[in-house]
């Protein structure tokens, strides 16, 4: 339903959240390998993020990612948004070009009720909401546990 690279934007802010200090930075490289990721795409998703003001950048030594609370608090859908663009929920499961609500696709109902539960869940959950079950061991992001402020 999103894609990879909104689901990358998703996994580098958790990974970034896992970082409690303010200001506590990571470089593109170490994103990059936190969440498993190809570094050139995630500098991508990030300097979106950054644009969007998901994300807080810093150039040069020293420099990097970070979030601080008010992102942590930030919707997913704030970031799918950002990378993919609301259309997303609007447009068809079967990537049909012409379907709409008078003229629905074959998947109409199922896809309705699928894309809205989607949408919801992405609204209603936060960055750092997705941080307890990381904590708990019980998702990870690559290879094993990392702990979320």
């Amino acid at each position: 339903m999103i894609s990879h690279s909104a689901r990358m934007a998703i996994r580098a802010l958790l990974y970034l959240s896992s970082h409690p200090a303010a200001g506590d930075k990571r470089s593109l490289n170490e994103i990059s390998q936190g969440v498993g990721a190809n570094e050139h795409s995630m500098g991508k998703v990030l300097q979106k993020l950054s644009g969007q003001g998901l994300v807080h950048s810093i150039k040069g030594p020293g420099g990097g990612f970070y979030l601080d609370k008010t992102q942590k608090q930030v919707p997913l859908m704030h970031i799918i948004e950002a990378i993919d663009g609301i259309h997303r929920f609007e447009e068809c499961g079967l990537g049909l070009p012409h379907c709409s609500a008078s003229h629905p696709g074959p998947l109409p109902d199922a896809y309705q009720n699928a894309r809205e539960t989607m949408a919801h869940l992405f609204q209603i959950h936060r960055v750092e909401d997705l941080c307890q079950p990381i904590n708990q061991g019980l998702a990870h992001l690559v290879g094993g546990p990392i702990p979320c402020s």
